[in-house]
């Protein structure tokens, strides 16, 4: 089922695409891709923010980016694709993109966009090629949610249960929103969930699935140097697996995962040494000792703050705290992990000063442990109807909820939202002043009036590029259309899949 799953969730997600990078971030790992597709590695400052992003050297004459450089890598395919298809696009389209013209045109739903690199059409090429580039996260996406297919199918639960937990991963939690985006994390989201696939078929595979588990395990350190502590629980996991085999067999799985694993690393580490002559400097500067968040702030953050809290985002990870126990029957060295990785992670980002992401939705930096999150859940779902009435009905209400709260990540644009906040304090400063806000960040993590769902009703905001798409016919529309097809023709494969597999039953 693997590729009916991959064609019909990447072509989805497609489809509600926004046809922007949107947020400085994304936009500064977009010009490293560029300046791959060149043979550098220095980019070019956003020109509204140059210190944002990177570091000069040598006395400003060049700027190196300080993002890992695996999404900008791995973004490659689809920005030389956008350069192919340049030359076929109508000149009606060439305005398509144009942010201020849209905005001063009084579009309501681009009346707090900002954008970071030129949208006009004088610079349509960028911005043709920024929309195809955009495409990479949801390709990432539909392929960890095949992963996440995998890991369920080889736990032992059935076609159906495994495709309604991808299901829910897919649509009702924050794998949407980041699919919609150009972050990093999707990418590692990616590489978590490829290695504990790779895990789980270790135990009744070959050294080689360990090799393969710790290189996209690697995958991880190429978008953030922070993901290293994962290595931690992932070796707890592998030394686990080794005490059951042979002195022989485990020397061999313990060699594997040490050859794949150093992989990333060593990517990392050569990215480093050409562009600073350090495989450790980063280029992140004092960013990188900025942990003086209070711990129980960034903590509570982290979990239940209405701005960026895990069980307000992600719901669905109380479905699978419900179905922990009988998971961890299956699966206990698995959920192990998965709690061990939580844990790191959140006392990590705890201390830092920007622990939700900085302009993000939701908490950004949790994703890539979503679609593990999410996984437990399927020991719950294998049993829906032998459940009481009761049981069933909060079992629909938290999957609601998630779909409710994964919608208002999806139909708004995050930068309109920080955008709008941001003018919203600044508008009732003394009032906000008054209640012992700071800044505005205060409202955007502890403001409940500003949290999902409740700001759909107040924000205009276009974050879908389709219906704009529709008034230029053309390349960009035509990649819809083919979209359209490849969803249709994704679901039909996979209810094809489905009947054949009854059949077999």
């Amino acid at each position: 089922m693997a590729g009916p799953v991959f064609v019909a969730a990447a072509c989805f997600y497609l489809l509600s695409g926004g046809g922007y990078i949107d947020g400085p971030d994304g936009t500064v790992m977009f010009r490293a891709t560029q300046s791959f597709a060149r043979g550098s590695l220095a980019v070019e400052p956003l020109a509204s923010w140059p210190e944002h992003g990177g570091v000069p050297v040598d006395g400003g004459k060049r700027f190196y980016a300080w993002f890992g450089p695996g999404l900008s890598a791995a973004a490659l395919p689809a920005y030389l694709l956008g350069r192919a298809l340049l030359p076929w696009t109508a000149a009606r389209e060439r305005g398509l993109f144009d942010v201020e013209r849209r905005r001063s045109g009084g579009e309501p739903g681009f009346r707090f966009r900002t954008s970071w690199y030129e949208t006009g059409e004088a610079n349509f090429a960028e911005a043709f090629t920024a929309f195809t580039t955009g495409w990479t996260n949801a390709l990432v996406t539909a392929a960890t949610l095949v992963l996440l297919l995998a890991i369920a199918v080889d736990l032992g639960f059935d076609a159906r249960t495994s495709l309604a937990v991808v299901a829910l991963a897919a649509v009702a939690s924050p794998l949407w929103p980041y699919a919609k985006g150009f972050f990093a994390e999707a990418l590692a989201a990616l590489g978590l969930t490829g290695f504990v696939r790779f895990a789980v078929r270790a135990r009744r595979g070959q050294a080689a699935d360990w090799a393969a588990a710790g290189a996209l395990l690697g995958v991880t350190m190429t978008t953030r140097v922070t993901h290293a502590v994962l290595f931690l629980p992932a070796a707890m996991l592998v030394l686990a697996d080794c005490r059951e085999r042979s002195a022989g067999e485990a020397r061999r799985r313990l060699a594997g995962f040490a050859a794949g694993g150093s992989l990333g690393p060593a990517a990392v580490g050569i990215y480093n040494l050409a562009r600073f002559g350090d495989p450790l400097q980063t280029g992140y500067g004092k960013y990188a000792h900025e942990w003086t968040a209070p711990f129980l702030e960034g903590f509570a953050g982290l979990l239940v703050s209405p701005g960026h809290g895990i069980l307000l985002y992600c719901p669905l990870v109380l479905l699978s705290a419900a179905a922990a126990r009988r998971f961890a029957e299956r699966a206990p060295r698995e959920l192990a992990f998965v709690a061990a990785s939580l844990a790191l992670l959140v006392v990590l980002y705890s201390k830092w000063f920007l622990w939700e992401g900085a302009w993000c939705w939701g908490p950004r930096f949790l994703l890539p442990l979503v679609p593990l999150l999410v996984l437990p859940s399927a020991a719950l779902l294998e049993r829906f109807g032998q459940l009481g009435r009761a049981a069933r009905l909060a079992v629909l209400a938290v999957v609601a909820l998630a779909l409710v709260v994964t919608a208002s990540g999806v139909a708004i644009n995050f930068v309109d939202y920080h955008v709008w906040v941001r003018a919203h304090f600044a508008e009732n400063l003394p009032r906000y002043r008054s209640e012992g806000a700071a800044n505005y960040y205060a409202l955007l993590r502890w403001g409940w009036r500003f949290a999902p769902p409740l700001y759909l009703t107040s924000l205009p905001s276009q974050a879908f590029f389709l219906p704009l798409a529709l008034g230029a016919p053309g390349v960009v529309l035509g990649s819809f259309a083919v979209f359209s097809a490849g969803l249709l023709g994704g679901l039909l494969w996979l209810r094809l899949r489905l009947t054949r597999l009854n059949d077999r039953a």
